[in-house]
């Protein structure tokens, strides 16, 4: 049976050779065109992925928002939560929680950050601006800063600064230049400026400053705290599990690129 099937399919093919090349072809032009698509989709998700967490921590832990219990009448109790007010919130007890993080072997990077917000003096130009304490070793293990410095390096000791290029050309100012940063207490210190970064998203590069973590500690006047810990893991699409899972062992509120980016 399976020779006689060989020998009708061998003749219909030689009978109609026009046919049998046009149905060949086109069973090649759709298997291309698969393959092209395939290719191109998968090109491009890479691609915004990448531009996505060119900037961004898989994971981030903040303080949780905090619950309050409200009685009401009768012995009935409610849970409210409380909406994060503007002011800055640090993580308690945040050393114990980084050196237990990285000890997991799910977590490829850790770097804690101290975020607050400030006035960028220079002349009779101000901005407002978006601090960041780091540790720069360890914060450009999460975000590589060094593959986006345009001028100077990735240099942070006492009172000096890194800022974005839009920030850089809204104030005047470059490389070994300085400025004053200024907090709604009146607080203010005079950085200088050692490098220049440009990530190419116009927020970022007109708002982030980066001090050291102690020179943000001390501006910001929250020594020895911060207000969030940047994560990077091995598994990029596990990062949701990955911050669930941070989320019950830690007192702390753990939130995915994924989730960030809904």
């Amino acid at each position: 049976m399976v020779w006689f099937e060989w020998q009708l399919a061998t003749r219909f093919l030689k009978e109609g050779k026009t046919q049998t090349l046009l149905i060949a072809s086109g069973i090649a032009l759709g298997v291309a065109v698969i393959v092209f698509i395939t290719t191109l989709v998968t090109g491009l998700q890479s691609t915004i992925i990448e531009r996505t967490l060119g900037t961004q921590a898989h994971i981030v832990l903040t303080e949780p928002d905090k619950q309050l219990l409200a009685s009401v009448k009768g012995e009935q109790v409610f849970r409210q939560t409380q909406p994060r007010p503007q002011r800055i919130e640090p993580i308690l007890n945040w050393q114990l929680i980084e050196q237990k993080i990285k000890t997991d072997p799910k977590i490829k990077a850790v770097s804690p950050v101290l975020s607050g917000a400030a006035f960028a003096l220079r002349g009779q130009a101000d901005k407002s601006v978006a601090i960041l304490g780091i540790q720069p070793e360890a914060y450009n293990r999460i975000i590589p800063l060094k593959d986006y410095l345009k001028q100077g390096q990735l240099q942070l000791n006492s009172n000096e600064a890194m800022i974005g290029t839009r920030l850089a050309d809204d104030l005047g100012v470059r490389v070994g230049d300085s400025l004053n940063l200024l907090i709604a207490n009146n607080r203010q210190i005079s950085v200088r400026i050692t490098g220049i970064f440009e990530f190419g998203i116009k927020d970022l590069d007109r708002r982030w400053v980066y001090l050291s973590l102690r020179s943000a500690q001390n501006l910001l006047d929250l020594q020895g705290q911060i207000t969030g810990i940047d994560l990077q893991v091995y598994s990029l699409f596990d990062a949701e599990k990955i911050a669930q899972q941070l989320q019950q062992q830690y007192p702390i509120k753990a939130e995915s690129w994924m989730s960030s980016n809904q």
